[in-house]
């Protein structure tokens, strides 16, 4: 009996280290398959309040009913929800408790930055959808959580009128990671503010590519689309955050 009980927790042992290796790693298999969790309602009550916290926010009226994956809607600074449809997010990947997480960070995120206009990209949706994924990213660093589920939802998502390829939601999702890794370097502890520098230079480093893509991509849409965004940086009020990080 003894000997079994060792070998009980030896495998239980071997399981836990495998699942820290897939944690970070970002293919099908890790995603849809392995480490799937099921989360109770409040858990994910929970995880949105932390969320909301994390960024110093009211907190949202939470939902799970959605017509899409997940989305938030804001009402007043201080009134707006977060609604999701956990079925359909169990399809690409976010099933587990730090993807969840993730998911809830982007959505959070969306009623932060809801009256910034960045005026970085011909596609103003584009760039919201960017940032967001950006914070994902510093919030995965400093929080620690597990990022493969999310890197490969984000990262499979196809264009649209409202999200950017998924190759560059992935990149803006690892360019928050690496901020918040550099700043820890140079001043050990931080807030989230602290890291708004990183997505400007991702935008800059990125914004050939991406509006190259846009219009690739208007190529080939029927019907109404969004006017592009001319204005220029140092035109923005000075109030606009991204003129701020620029000047």
């Amino acid at each position: 009996m003894a000997q079994e009980k060792d070998m009980q927790e030896l495998y239980a042992h071997m399981a836990e280290w495998h699942r820290f290796q897939r944690r970070d790693t970002d293919n099908i298999f890790n995603a849809l398959f392995y480490d799937k969790e099921n989360l109770a309602t409040d858990e994910i009550m929970e995880f949105v309040q932390g969320t909301a916290r994390f960024f110093d926010m009211p907190l949202p009226q939470v939902y799970d009913g959605c017509e899409t994956f997940a989305k938030a809607v804001s009402r007043s600074m201080a009134d707006y929800d977060i609604c999701y449809n956990e079925k359909l997010l169990d399809g690409i990947g976010i099933n587990n408790r730090d993807a969840f997480k993730l998911l809830m960070t982007h959505e959070v995120s969306h009623h932060v930055f809801r009256n910034v206009v960045f005026g970085s990209l011909a596609n103003e949706r584009w760039t919201h959808e960017l940032v967001c994924d950006y914070m994902a990213g510093v919030r995965s660093v400093m929080c620690s959580f597990a990022t493969g589920k999310y890197k490969y939802a984000i990262g499979a998502s196809k264009p649209s009128l409202t999200h950017p390829p998924g190759l560059y939601r992935k990149n803006a999702f690892l360019h928050g990671c690496k901020a918040v890794e550099e700043l820890r370097k140079s001043c050990g502890g931080l807030q989230h503010t602290d890291v708004l520098d990183g997505f400007k230079e991702f935008i800059i480093q990125s914004r050939p590519m991406i509006d190259d893509e846009w219009y690739s991509f208007l190529e080939h849409v029927d019907g109404p689309v969004p006017a592009p965004v001319e204005t220029g940086i140092e035109d923005l009020p000075d109030s606009n955050l991204l003129k701020q990080l620029v000047f």
